[in-house]
């Protein structure tokens, strides 16, 4: 043990250790960083999907035991979450810029506030003082498709669920359980949608804002993501039709990977729209158009998805996403409109044209409006005939 004013070698010593410790901190982060291109994240990308559809050339003809499914499940949860708690991503940026505009859309800002939360865009865009987060929120955004911020609260059921799923299973499965035939069927997609989200951690950052389609790289990871979770939801579904899992066991295994899979096929068409906003090049016309159709493109496909596959659940992740959206040009309008009363002398702007991210805006909160509730009264109507004997589910769809 060191004594005070007897022992400075050991001071220095524990010092020295200390500046060694963060030397490595900062080589690791540094080699991280380095491995984090946009080449590697495309071909691990590439080789998951190969993985998801040619499992055979990874595994052969070998038949999955209990313990290799538990700890399959396990090991990409648990890899899930460690990527996700990585700071860094576009989306604390946007989560921050959602903070700062919910005071302008209130009308509790001051003149220059809300000035710089409507017009502080095209400095978002500025290569040298890039900030994606302020193009992608709500209140001073240029994508049509920014939900507000409450939206993202469904990310605590999702990986809650999911992790009692998993810890359940790990716990408690044996290749003697009833469920033990889904779990070995659904533990390949499952680990391949973990690993492509986190392909998507890694590449939702700023570095591939800065890159020509770099964004593209992280819509296809999400896309990989829910891609591999709807093979995950078309095989629950179809167990469901021969009794292999009682309503209980549902809600414990499976609700919450069909939440994860409503919810990343929405995420998927946000990020898709927040690739053409961060173009500098996307008129105001492109934005309004990507996201209007989105808006219509997820209403259909996800009322059309829930009546064909049975599938309430995805119908009503959607409505929530898009009654997100909704609320989202709701604020942006509010602090668009409070924008003239507060400037000075109260004066308002004589100007005809509509600022980017405003022009559609309107338009986008009818559509996802009406979109939103169209998926929840299907949601409500299937969800109702889904519903089997006490004690079962058998989604409509299936025979």
């Amino acid at each position: 043990m060191c004594h005070e004013n007897k022992n400075y070698g050991c001071s220095f010593r524990q010092r020295q250790q200390q500046t060694t410790k963060t030397a490595a901190k900062m080589s690791l982060k540094a080699t991280l960083s380095t491995l984090n291109n946009a080449w590697i994240i495309s071909v691990l990308g590439a080789g998951t999907l190969v993985f998801l559809e040619r499992p055979q050339l990874f595994l052969g003809t070998v038949s999955l035991s209990a313990p290799a499914v538990k700890v399959a499940l396990v090991t990409s949860y648990a890899l899930d979450v460690a990527c996700v708690s990585v700071p860094g991503r576009i989306d604390d940026q946007v989560a921050k810029a959602i903070a700062e505009g919910e005071g302008s859309a209130a009308g509790k800002k001051s003149d220059g506030e809300v000035k710089s939360l409507l017009e502080r865009t095209s400095d978002a865009l500025n290569p040298a003082t890039l900030n994606a987060g302020v193009a992608l929120a709500p209140v001073g955004g240029r994508t049509l498709v920014a939900p507000a911020g409450w939206a993202f609260a469904i990310w605590g059921p999702i990986f809650l669920g999911e992790f009692l799923s998993v810890a359940v299973a790990g716990a408690i499965l044996t290749s003697s359980s009833s469920c033990f035939p889904i779990f070995r069927k659904i533990v390949l997609p499952f680990v391949s949608a973990h690993f492509f989200q986190c392909l998507w951690c890694a590449s939702f950052r700023e570095k591939y804002a800065k890159i020509k389609g770099g964004m593209l790289i992280s819509g296809a990871c999400l896309a990989g993501t829910a891609f591999s979770l709807g093979k995950v939801n078309a095989i629950v579904v179809s167990a469901s039709a021969s009794g292999s899992y009682t309503f209980a066991q549902y809600l414990l295994y499976f609700f919450p990977m069909s939440l994860h899979f409503g919810w990343t096929t929405a995420a998927t068409l946000v990020n898709l729209n927040a690739a053409i906003a961060l173009d500098a090049a996307s008129s105001p016309l492109t934005l309004a158009v990507a996201g209007i159709s989105t808006s219509v493109v997820a209403a259909v496909g996800g009322a059309a998805f829930a009546i064909l596959r049975g599938s309430p659940v995805f119908s009503g992740v959607i409505s929530w996403a898009l009654f997100a959206v909704a609320d989202g040009m709701r604020k942006r309008i509010r602090a668009e409109e409070n924008q003239p009363a507060q400037s000075a002398g109260g004066s308002s702007s004589t100007s005809s044209e509509e600022p980017t991210g405003m022009y559609g805006a309107k338009w986008q909160l009818r559509v996802s409006t009406a979109g939103a509730w169209i998926c929840a009264i299907v949601t409500a109507v299937v969800g109702y005939r889904a519903a089997g004997p006490v004690g079962g589910y058998v989604p409509i769809g299936s025979s």
